[in-house]
């Protein structure tokens, strides 16, 4: 009898043991399958679909990605929806709540949405167009169980955001502008340096702002704070008219001031970046002649010669009446080694009288100072055919003459112009120079 009682509780024991781990089994799959079930959201899904195009109704071109956030209040991670690339995104499911939109590519921004709940039947609920805050973004959206929703995004550029975010804080800091721009009218840039640290203490990409002190900072002659003021305003509000121009202005005084200390390369690359800002200038306002004159003296010291006759013929051909730009046309034809054109230049200089004489015997006055003496004597030759009695060009060949080691060639000019016109101002300095070389030549 002892062992089928043995048996029995050997039996007995994997009995209540199987029937033991299958009721851990059972509550584990029980567990499991709780967990899989569809929540109250599953069960009565949302639909989403839209469009995110830009503003000509073009898709974006890139792969990109939608983020939907949820509200912090809820429990779960934020939801992706890829675009395709013909602009669409869609969602047969997706999980209630209130969510803000962004993109996941940092070269664009969505500027404005059209978001939309209908019924299952078609009745619409819900209807929202509005654009988006340039550093707030849109407006939340929200996501009901059972209904369709349709958002329709439009992309922008990051560029044309910051042109957004320029245009608020423009607006916010109206008052404060207009005080600068008439300290600016009234040429007291003390003031409009005062101002625009206070304005930019509190907003330091505020454009105009930056634009406005980096104009002062060019007239008052810190050149180095000026550039960079007026490159930062180029990148905050690079439509703002004048931008270029100014920066033009600050890089040719710097390069005039470092050549006038002896740094001829670092000139000549500021000679460069001047030209490159006067072109683009150029483009703002073509045919601008003080612009043009400038331009070609940056491109000439730069070395660009070319350029420089290219920038000469257009001013010419604008207003003739240029008599310095003319000569300087000429000048570089000649240091290309092109003669004839110089030639031809020279010719088509215009005017006769008095005052078209006046004009060419300035500009050889500015060729003497710059030391371009045989393009001088070439003015000074067409000033007095204009009006041979301009007795100031027997001085200034004088001069030139004896700059060149020509005193004995000087000589008879110095006494020609003496003895026209014995009370000039200029008749004492030249008697001396003519005593001197009386003395030398014997």
């Amino acid at each position: 009898m002892s062992l089928p009682s043995r048996s029995f509780r050997i039996l007995s024991r994997s009995f209540f043991s199987f029937r033991t781990r299958t009721r851990r089994t059972a509550f584990a799959l029980l567990v499991l399958l709780l967990a899989t079930l569809p929540s109250a959201a599953q069960v009565n899904p949302a639909r989403l679909k839209g469009t995110l195009l830009m503003e000509d109704g073009s898709a974006l071109g890139v792969k990109i990605k939608l983020t939907f956030t949820p509200d912090a209040s809820a429990a779960r991670a934020a939801r992706k929806l890829k675009v395709s690339k013909d602009g669409h995104f869609s969602s047969a499911f997706f999980p209630s709540g209130r969510y803000t939109v962004s993109l996941d590519n940092e070269e664009f921004w969505i500027k404005s949405m059209e978001f939309s709940a209908d019924t299952p039947s078609g009745q619409n609920t819900a209807h929202f167009e509005g654009a988006a805050h340039p550093e707030e973004g849109l407006p939340p959206i929200q996501i009901t169980g059972g209904m369709h929703h349709t958002l329709n995004l439009v992309a922008a550029s990051v560029a044309e955001r910051e042109k957004y975010v320029q245009q608020i804080a423009i607006v916010e800091a109206k008052g404060e502008l207009k005080t600068v721009s008439e300290l600016f009218a009234a040429n007291d840039m003390e003031g409009v340096l005062r101002e625009t640290e206070q304005l930019l203490d509190k907003n330091p990409d505020l454009g105009p702002a930056v634009y406005l002190r980096g104009v002062a900072l060019g007239r008052m002659g810190k050149l180095v704070e000026a550039e960079r003021f007026l490159r930062r305003a180029w990148d905050l509000i690079p439509e703002q008219p004048g931008i270029q121009q100014a920066l033009a202005s600050v890089l040719l005084n710097r390069a005039k001031e470092l050549d006038a200390q002896g740094k001829s390369e670092d000139a000549g690359e500021f000679f460069g970046k001047s030209a490159d800002a006067f072109r683009l200038a150029l483009k703002e306002t073509p045919g601008n002649i003080p612009l043009l004159t400038n331009c070609a003296v940056a491109l000439s010291h730069a070395g660009r010669s070319k350029e420089a006759i290219e920038v000469l013929e257009t001013l010419v051909a604008s207003d003739p009446g240029q008599t310095a730009a003319w000569f300087k046309l000429a000048s570089l034809y000649s240091a290309e080694g092109n003669a004839e054109a110089a030639i031809r230049t020279l010719g088509k200089i215009p005017g006769k009288g008095r005052d078209a004489a006046a004009r060419i015997y300035n500009v050889a006055i500015e060729l003497y100072n710059s030391g371009d003496f045989d393009t001088a004597l070439v003015a000074l030759d067409q000033a007095e055919a204009a009006d041979p009695d301009l007795h100031l060009v027997h001085h200034l060949r004088g001069m030139i003459l004896l700059a060149t080691g020509k005193s004995t060639e000087a000589l008879p000019f110095f006494e020609r112009f003496v003895s026209l016109n014995p009370d000039h101002a200029d008749a004492a300095a030249d008697r001396k120079i003519i005593e001197a070389l009386r003395k030398t030549t014997k």
